[in-house]
C-alpha cells in the first residue's frame, strides 16, 4: 500500500512540475532518448552520495524528485529539482533517515522520459545498487551483491579477475555472486568450482561483456574430475559469452540467461554427463555470429524447457510469448532492448544458426514448451570470407538417447532444400506429443555401428504437422544376422495439415523384419475422411491404437499443441 501511495506521489509530483524549454532554439520533435547500458552512476563520497548519468539524446534539462516515507507517516518531497548539470550530491541529511523512492528524468519541450526508478531504502551508494538483489536465489542460496565487493555495473576495465576473486570468498559459503544491471567487461575465461554462483537482475540487464575478447569467453568447468554440484547460472545477459561444462558436474542450473553476439561457431551452452536444468534462456544468433546453439553429452535427466530460439522480429516474439512461461517471456522482453558495444540495438534477424538442439549418449531427456523458429535461408553468411557458404544441419538432432521425452514445443523455419529439420538416430524410445512442427521434416534413422541399434518404442502422438512429415529410414537392408530392435514404431492421433506435397509417414522397403511393427492409425488427418498418404505402415483402429500407448503416457493424448490456429 505504501509503494503505491509512493507512486502516486511522484506521478502527481511529475504532473505538477512545469514543461522545460530549456535553452533549445528549436522545438523537439521526440521525447529524449536514455542512454540504454548505462543509466545512472552512484558513487559514495564520505556521508554523501554523488549520481551522475550519461548525457541523454534530445534532453534539455534534468528532473531528479525523491521521497521519503517514515513508518507510520506520510510520505514527503526531500528533493524536486531541475537542472541543466548531469549530475546531484544526495546530502547526509537527504540520506541519514533513506530516501524511499527516486526518479531521475530527462526532458525537453516535447515531454519527459524517466531514466530509472528506484524503489526500497536508499542511505548509501550500494543500497541504490543492490535494491533489486533477492535475498535469496531459487534455488535457496544466500546472495551477495558485486557492487559490495567492489565489482561496479560500468565501470572501466577488465573485471575478469575481480569476478574470480569474489566467487572463490563466497564459495565456502555457498552464496551466489548477483550483478546488478549494467555492462561488466569480462575479458577472459572463468572457471567455475564447487559453490560458484552467479545471478543477474531478473527485471533487468545484467550484460557480462565479453565482446573485447579476439576469441569467445568461456564459463564453466571442462576438467572431468573436477566435482561440481547444485550449481546456479541465471538471468544474465552474456555478450560473446559461452557456457561449457563436462565431468562431474551435477544438478546445475542455467535458466533466464541472454546469449548474443558470440562469435564462436561452437555451441553458445554444453552439458555433459549428469543432470541439468536448461529453462527460460533466449539464444540469439545475428547474421555476423554464425554458429551452433546448444549440444549435450553422456546427460542424464536432462531437463530444457522453455527456452527460445528465433528472431527479435514481432511475428517471433508475438508467437513466443504466448506459449513460454512468465519467466522467459521477462527475459526475451528484456531482450528486445540489448544493445552492442557501440549503444546500437540488436538488429531482429537473430536466427543465424546452423544446428539448434543436439544430445548424444543421454538419458531421460526431457524437451518440453521450448520455442524453435529461424528465418535464415539454406546457407548461413560468413563473417571470414563475406560469403553465404555456412552449411545448416538440424534445428533438433538426437542421437543414441535412452528415453526421450518431446512435448509442446513449437518447431519452424527450415529450409525446403534442407531434408531434415528434426532428425533422431539409434536410440532407445522416444515419446514425441503435442508438438507444432511447421514445414520440417521429422526424420528417424538406424546405423549398424552403434550402442542403440534401433529405435526402441517410438511413439508419434497427438501432434500438429503442417505442410511436414514423418520418416524412417535405414542404411542396410535386414538380414538373419542383422536386425535392429524396432518394437514399436507408432503414429497415432496426429493432424497432419498440408497444401504441399510434403504430408505422411514412410517407413522403407529395407525394413523387413520390422515392417509388422510399424503402426499408423486411422485418425491422423485434420480433416475427416481426409486420406493421409503412408508407406510401409499398418493400419490399425484408434482404439487399437490408445492400447499401445503405456498407461504412464496416456495423458500425452490430452496434451494441447501450442500455437495451432
Amino acid at each position: 500500500m505504501h509503494s503505491l501511495l509512493l507512486f502516486l506521489i511522484f506521478i502527481l509530483i511529475s504532473a505538477m512540475l512545469p514543461i522545460a524549454t530549456g535553452s533549445a532554439t528549436t522545438s523537439s520533435i521526440s521525447k529524449p532518448t536514455i542512454p540504454r547500458d548505462r543509466h545512472i552512476t552512484f558513487t559514495q563520497v564520505g556521508n554523501e552520495v554523488l549520481i551522475d548519468w550519461l548525457p541523454a539524446s534530445g534532453a534539455t534539462e534534468y528532473r531528479l524528485i525523491a521521497a521519503r516515507q517514515l513508518s507510520g507517516q506520510q510520505p514527503s518531497t526531500l528533493i524536486d529539482q531541475t537542472q541543466v548539470d548531469e549530475f546531484y550530491t544526495l546530502t547526509q541529511s537527504h540520506l541519514t533517515d533513506g530516501i524511499s523512492l527516486l526518479l531521475l528524468q530527462a526532458c525537453n519541450d516535447v515531454g519527459c522520459t524517466t531514466y530509472q526508478r528506484f524503489g526500497g531504502l536508499f542511505q548509501s551508494a550500494l543500497d541504490f545498487y543492490c535494491s533489486n538483489m533477492p535475498s535469496v536465489t531459487p534455488d535457496s542460496k544466500l546472495t551477495n551483491c558485486a557492487a559490495a565487493e567492489g565489482i561496479y555495473p560500468n565501470a572501466a576495465g577488465d573485471q575478469t579477475q575481480n569476478i574470480r576473486n569474489a566467487l572463490a570468498r563466497l564459495a565456502p559459503q555457498n552464496r551466489a555472486l548477483y550483478f546488478p544491471a549494467g555492462r561488466y567487461r569480462v575479458d577472459s575465461n572463468i572457471e567455475l568450482q564447487q559453490g560458484y554462483n552467479l545471478i543477474g537482475d531478473s527485471n533487468g540487464l545484467s550484460i557480462l561483456d565479453g565482446s573485447h575478447a579476439s576469441t569467445t569467453v568461456v564459463i564453466g568447468n571442462s576438467n572431468y574430475y573436477h566435482k561440481i554440484n547444485d550449481s546456479e547460472i541465471r538471468n544474465l545477459a552474456l555478450e560473446n559469452i559461452r557456457i561449457h561444462f563436462y565431468g562431474r558436474k551435477n544438478n546445475i542450473d542455467i535458466s533466464g540467461n541472454i546469449f548474443f553476439n558470440t562469435k564462436s561457431s561452437g555451441y553458445q551452452v554444453f552439458v555433459a554427463h549428469n543432470q541439468f536444468e536448461i529453462s527460460s534462456n533466449i539464444f540469439l544468433r545475428g547474421r555476423e555470429f554464425p554458429g551452433t546453439v546448444f549440444a549435450s553429452y553422456r546427460a542424464n535427466r536432462l531437463n530444457i524447457h522453455d527456452n527460445y530460439l528465433g528472431d527479435l522480429s514481432s511475428a517471433h516474439v508475438g508467437q513466443a510469448n504466448e506459449m513460454l512461461g512468465n519467466h522467459a517471456k521477462l527475459r526475451l522482453a528484456r531482450a528486445e532492448n540489448l544493445t552492442n558495444r557501440d549503444g546500437s540495438l540488436l538488429v531482429d534477424f537473430q536466427s543465424s544458426y546452423s544446428r539448434g538442439w543436439y544430445t548424444s549418449y543421454s538419458r531421460s531427456l526431457n524437451f518440453h514448451n521450448n520455442y524453435t523458429n529461424s528465418s535464415a535461408g539454406r546457407y548461413l553468411y560468413n563473417p571470414q570470407n563475406q560469403q553465404l557458404d555456412i552449411g545448416r544441419s538440424e534445428a533438433f538432432s538426437h542421437r543414441q538417447y535412452d528415453e526421450l521425452i518431446v512435448t509442446e514445443n513449437y518447431f519452424s523455419g527450415w529450409p525446403a532444400q534442407l531434408i531434415a529439420g528434426l532428425r533422431f538416430r539409434n536410440a532407445s524410445k522416444i515419446y514425441f506429443a503435442a508438438n507444432h512442427v511447421d514445414n520440417m521434416r521429422l526424420l528417424t534413422r538406424v546405423y549398424p555401428s552403434s550402442n542403440y541399434f534401433g529405435l526402441g518404442e517410438s511413439y508419434f502422438i497427438n501432434n500438429y504437422f503442417k505442410n511436414s512429415q514423418i520418416e524412417f529410414w535405414q542404411s542396410f537392408v535386414d538380414s538373419a544376422t542383422q536386425t535392429p530392435s524396432i518394437p514399436l514404431f507408432l503414429v497415432h492421433d496426429n493432424c497432419f495439415d498440408h497444401t504441399e506435397s510434403v504430408n505422411g509417414a514412410y517407413a522403407t522397403w529395407r525394413s523387413i523384419n520390422n515392417r509388422q511393427n510399424f503402426k499408423i492409425s486411422e485418425n491422423n488427418a485434420c480433416l475427416p475422411h481426409q486420406p493421409l498418404p503412408y508407406g510401409y505402415f499398418s493400419e490399425i483402429s484408434n482404439t487399437e491404437a490408445d492400447q499401445l500407448i503405456p498407461s504412464d503416457f496416456q495423458h500425452l493424448l490430452n496434451l494441447n499443441v501450442p500455437l495451432r490456429d
